[in-house]
């Protein structure tokens, strides 16, 4: 799992078609203009969280877990992003920055829910 609180340059280890889907659907809402959109990250910080495996999803801390059920449960949209990975946007203030989540089509959350609802 990779984790980025301000515009990502580079998704290092994350595979080129899935990094190139990514920053293509973050630009889409300023009409692919890379420098408004790297501006408004840098004026109103999002989060973008990218999962691969179930590997070291046990082990998440408080606030990652509360990121991804915010993004799960109050998502404003969700889709697909590639043909193996959705992609969810839940906003969280009102000048628009966000949690955006990015995992594989099939994965399996309950891990994270069972572990926040043991709260």
């Amino acid at each position: 799992m990779h984790i980025y609180k301000t515009w990502p340059d580079t998704l290092e280890g994350i595979p080129t078609a899935l990094t190139i889907a990514i920053k293509a659907h973050l630009a889409e809402a300023f009409d692919h203009d890379l420098q408004a959109v790297q501006q408004f990250w840098q004026q109103y910080p999002s989060t973008l969280i990218v999962i691969h495996s179930d590997s070291g999803i046990k082990n998440l801390n408080e606030e990652t877990q509360t990121l991804i059920n915010l993004a799960l449960e109050y998502s404003e949209y969700q889709e697909a992003l590639t043909d193996l990975h959705m992609i969810n946007l839940a906003i969280v203030d009102d000048e628009g920055s966000g949690v955006y989540l990015v995992y594989p089509n099939n994965f399996d959350f309950s891990a994270i829910k069972e572990k926040s609802n043991g709260r």
